[in-house]
């Protein structure tokens, strides 16, 4: 079951991106801080293809969080509901690899998941897959999965299982992530059936050559307005006079009904 709320730490410059733009940066998988989440057992540098967007479930501020994800301590903490991205309507349609078979709700409008230069997987349209809270194990098969296997009608890909396991040296963070799989198969290859797509893609993999590559590092989804308006900002415990005012200046010119305090732990940290 998904939290009621998520919680970001980030700087004042991140905050101010966020409030302009209604926008959230997804960063890609192998860019992350934890060097180990990239790669595969079987299919290499998977993490080049996931895009991920990390949030803490803990509701108590965390004194590692603040010191590894804000500047000298000194930006923000932002609280929104998980339910936080604007919601597009797909209608009925199949184009050979995006089977909708009935109205749904979606984060991404559809001509940003089938374009011309890469394909959004589908597991967007699942919110279980779309938002999901990292597991931390030190089990290297785990860590490091095997993404293709045999089965009695083929071969099959567990692309949903990467990206979501992490060591025990950081289950401090409490983490659920946003992830999108992106993947540099684009519209020109719809019409192949899903099979021959994913065996294209994976063919791209490893041959390592540019077209394996996605032509972005970074990824955006709009937010709701309604999500901006209410969002809630805690002050870093170093957080200066002049660091307040920027930020309720940010507040009172993006938002309606926001809401910021001081951290619990301001005078306490040296």
């Amino acid at each position: 079951m998904h939290p009621e709320y998520l919680y970001h730490y980030t700087s004042i410059q991140v905050l101010a991106l966020i409030l302009h733009t209604k926008q959230l940066r997804f960063n890609r998988l192998d860019k992350v801080d934890d060097l180990q989440e990239a790669k595969s057992a079987d299919l290499g540098n998977l993490g080049r293809f996931y895009f991920v967007s990390c949030w803490s479930d803990s509701a108590e501020e965390s004194i590692p969080l603040w010191s590894m994800y804000t500047p000298n301590m000194a930006g923000v903490r932002v609280r929104l509901p998980a339910a936080m991205f604007r919601k597009y309507t797909i209608q009925p349609q199949s184009d050979g690899f995006i089977q909708v078979t009935k109205e749904i709700d979606s984060p991404l409008p559809y001509e940003r998941i089938v374009t011309d230069q890469y394909t959004v997987n589908p597991t967007i349209f699942n919110p279980a897959m779309f938002l999901r809270k990292v597991e931390y194990t030190n089990d290297e098969a785990t860590l490091h999965p095997t993404v293709k296997s045999k089965e009695a009608d083929g071969i099959a890909y567990a692309f949903g299982e990467f990206g979501i396991y992490k060591r025990p040296e950081w289950q401090f963070q409490n983490e659920w992530r946003y992830i999108l799989m992106i993947l540099p198969a684009p519209l020109r290859y719809k019409s192949l059936p899903q099979s021959q797509w994913v065996e294209h893609f994976v063919r791209q993999i490893h041959s390592g050559i540019d077209s394996g590559s996605l032509p972005f590092e970074d990824f955006y989804l709009d937010l709701e307005t309604s999500v901006i308006n209410s969002i809630e900002v805690v002050l870093g415990p170093k957080c200066t006079k002049g660091d307040e005012v920027i930020v309720a200046s940010l507040l009172s010119k993006y938002c309606t009904n926001p809401s910021v305090r001081p951290s619990n732990l301001k005078g306490s940290i040296r």
